[in-house]
């Protein structure tokens, strides 16, 4: 809906619903978990399919989603752009799913990985940043390897300053990557100071976005603060969080199909009925739905293409490889 007065005239209203913010504490949040995930890693042997095992956990959950849409498409259940035009919803929403090709949708099924959707999935977009992102990662974790600490800042500096020429979204990477290395390297919760460091981020944070600095300092500041926090973790690891996290990535690519499709149906279907009161019926039925159906995927399809198909294919690519080394 057309709430842009409502949301900027009320800063914690923004702060929650501001999706380029929450782009940027994604993107700083995978850079922490993929140099997390590289560093247990012992040797640099096994990272040989580090490319396609990571397009795969990628490609292989976004194909089906992609499949369905197309059946979706074809029995015309995202043709509600009139309740769209009754909300006055903002352009990106307007011209979802218009304009689209088979041809489209054959490339979205393989190139949505590295972020080409076609118009077909809107916020795969992301994904090329996390992809390519994570060989940013990988290259920079294979050249701070048991070197000094200073060579380490020096090599994480200039690959932000390089980096800052493309875009400022693989420098939300290399942030995430950043913040791993200096917990590790400093051990960071050891330190007195961690609780007053972690409240003096928080403020940077919240004062930072308050007087609209770039918001990539203002999410960099919001995850440091919360790492710096025992407090806060303790809070993030609780088992509704950890559950809700477990199905993060179906709940990022169901919704937006889901919202196009049953939740535009819903509204037009319960106007009548609930009057302006809609909306939140919507909202809530549409968001017990997208947890609903995050859990089967993540339990029923995610996992077993993760667990099965993966492995399988990677073994089919590098089991030769494998024979002649060992050999």
């Amino acid at each position: 809906m057309n709430l842009s007065s409502l949301f900027s005239n009320n800063t914690f209203l923004s702060f929650i619903t501001d999706g380029n913010f929450a782009v940027y504490i994604f993107l700083l949040l995978s850079g922490y978990c993929i140099s997390l995930s590289l560093d247990r890693v012992e040797s640099v042997l096994p990272l040989r399919g580090y490319a396609l095992k990571r397009y795969l956990r990628i490609a292989l959950p976004i194909a089906p989603i992609i499949l369905v849409e197309g059946l979706l498409y074809l029995t015309g259940c995202f043709g509600y752009h009139d309740v769209l035009v009754h909300l006055q919803s903002n352009d990106i929403a307007m011209q979802a799913y218009t304009d689209l090709s088979f041809n489209g949708w054959v490339q979205a099924i393989f190139l949505s990985p590295i972020g080409k959707c076609s118009g077909w999935l809107d916020p795969t977009w992301m994904m090329k940043y996390i992809f390519f992102g994570s060989f940013v990662v990988l290259v920079l974790k294979l050249s701070i390897n048991r070197t000094s600490k200073i060579c380490t800042l020096l090599i994480l500096s200039l690959s932000i300053i390089i980096l800052a020429l493309s875009s400022l979204y693989f420098v939300a990477v290399v942030l995430g990557c950043c913040i791993f290395e200096g917990k590790k390297a400093f051990h960071i919760l050891d330190i007195k100071w961690c609780k007053s460091l972690s409240y003096a981020f928080l403020l940077i944070a919240l004062f930072t976005y308050c007087f609209h600095s770039h918001k990539i300092i203002s999410a960099t500041s919001l995850v440091l603060g919360i790492e710096l926090s025992c407090v806060s973790q303790n809070i993030l690891s609780w088992g509704m969080f950890r559950k809700i996290g477990a199905i993060s990535f179906p709940l990022y690519l169901i919704h937006w199909p889901l919202i196009c499709t049953f939740s535009l149906w819903l509204y037009k279907s319960s106007y009548s009925v609930f009057n302006e009161s809609s909306t939140l019926v919507v909202f809530i039925v549409t968001l017990l739905v997208l947890l609903l159906l995050s859990y089967l995927f993540s339990h029923y399809v995610e996992s077993k293409l993760n667990h099965s198909v993966v492995p399988l294919i990677c073994y089919r690519f590098f089991d030769d490889d494998q024979s002649s080394v060992s050999s």
